[in-house]
């Protein structure tokens, strides 16, 4: 394991979803397994894969979809975040944001008022006993459409959340305009002081960036890997400050790259963009938080130095009130 204090700010909350979980809450749940959704031994998650990264990426989110609907019930949603954030914390993470649906209702047929509750206790659980801290993020789901957009943006307004400290927007990035979603972050944003980001540059080229930045005002961007297409955005994305989610095996099991060479992660770093590390949906890609730090020492040569540095990162772009921020920071001054 690498021996640094970790921290996470891109992780799917239904995402962490281990083939075993999936497996034993189809049985509780009385609900019948998609058909080829695992290997023949039910030890990891199947998808077709693509020579293109948009077809790769909306394979994968398919699979996705049918993988996590056995998630049901309050009691299912306690479970696995608790599951997780005890897992992240034997890993070495301190901190970890969680991005939710903004309304899990049309998919798992549970309120967003009873999914945050049963969150809420998790997240209370694992900072009395792993000594872990956790925030969750409102995700709009580009392939659900606009109007879904808009009606999970209502949904998060009307039940506020100490919790839920901002929004990003996830899912098939070749589904619909970023121009299209403009209105629902700013229903959620006049109405409620909530922090936002969103995925861009993954399955779409920089073009996306630029738009999540001009459009939405954000500084922090999920994935944001092919920033590397257009240098005068990297050098323009380095000097307003901005950060990076980047998730290494996430990007190579969905073909964004053809190789770990080609990935751009050094080259965004030498850039000046500020990187932070995640495991995206750890389980889909036989990976976690560890292991995305083991790429970026291993295959990237950073020292540990330059690791917690990114711990460093995640924790300075962490949308989490002053006084845990301090906190948190802190407690990575003090181990190192």
């Amino acid at each position: 394991m690498i021996d640094c204090i970790k921290a996470e700010l891109h992780v799917h909350l239904e995402g962490t979803l281990s083939p075993q979980n999936l497996c034993a809450l189809a049985i509780k749940n009385n609900v019948a397994l998609p058909k080829g959704i695992l290997n023949s031994a039910k030890t990891s998650y199947n998808w077709e894969n693509h020579d293109d990264a948009g077809e790769s990426l909306m394979s994968f989110v398919q699979t996705y979809d049918r993988a996590t609907a056995v998630i049901q019930t309050p009691q299912d949603y306690y479970d696995i975040t608790l599951d997780y954030l005890r897992r992240c914390a034997d890993l070495g993470s301190i901190y970890e944001e969680l991005t939710i649906y903004a309304n899990p209702e049309p998919v798992m047929g549970l309120s967003y008022g009873a999914m945050l509750g049963a969150l809420s206790d998790a997240i209370d659980t694992a900072r009395e006993k792993h000594d872990i801290e956790c925030r969750l993020l409102a995700s709009f789901v580009r392939h659900f459409g606009i109007d879904r957009a808009l009606k999970d943006a209502k949904t998060v307004v009307a039940n506020p959340h100490k919790y839920v400290t901002g929004i990003t927007m996830a899912g098939a990035e070749t589904a619909h305009k970023v121009s299209d979603f403009v209105p629902a972050y700013n229903i959620v944003t006049e109405a409620l002081d909530l922090q936002k980001t969103a995925h861009a540059g993954e399955a779409t080229g920089a073009e996306t960036i630029r738009a999540c930045y001009e459009l939405l005002g954000i500084t922090r961007f999920g994935h944001m890997v092919r920033v590397i297409e257009d240098p005068d955005l990297m050098a323009e994305m380095a000097d307003i400050g901005a950060v990076a989610e980047v998730c290494p095996s996430s990007n190579m099991a969905l073909k964004v790259f053809k190789n770990i060479d080609d990935h751009p992660l050094r080259k965004m770093y030498d850039a000046g963009i500020k990187i932070t590390l995640a495991s995206d949906d750890p389980p889909f890609f036989d990976t976690d938080i560890n292991q995305e730090y083991k790429i970026a020492a291993n295959d990237f040569g950073f020292t540990k130095t330059q690791l917690l540095s990114f711990t460093q990162n995640a924790l300075d772009a962490a949308f989490v009130d002053s006084k845990t921020k301090q906190r948190l920071l802190t407690r990575l001054l003090d181990n190192t």
